[in-house]
């Protein structure tokens, strides 16, 4: 699982051995509750079944602003997808 601020281009990696919403909330929320309220604005997401309908309970808990990218729309996530390449380049897929 991978975040990316757009402007900075600061991005964080987490490795999850199991992928739920319910999972995927949780770690949302503990590596977004350590940054400053200045490093964490919005969030834009795609529209997999890992991020679960669990937006407004994220914003509440983060302060965050969560968007979602249109299906079919990776554009709309440059930064993120280009992160992930870099980032397989490193770590490729087993």
């Amino acid at each position: 699982m991978t975040h990316v601020e757009r402007k900075s281009g600061f991005g964080m990696a987490d490795k999850l051995d199991v992928v739920t919403a319910e999972i995927v909330c949780q770690k949302r929320k503990q590596r977004f509750g350590k940054r400053p309220k200045e490093a964490k604005k919005t969030l834009t997401d795609d529209n997999g079944p890992e991020f679960g309908e669990v937006d407004k309970d994220l914003e509440a808990a983060t302060g965050m602003l969560v968007f979602r990218a249109h299906a079919y729309h990776s554009w709309e996530r440059g930064s993120s997808e280009n992160w992930n390449g870099l980032l397989r380049d490193f770590f490729p897929k087993e």
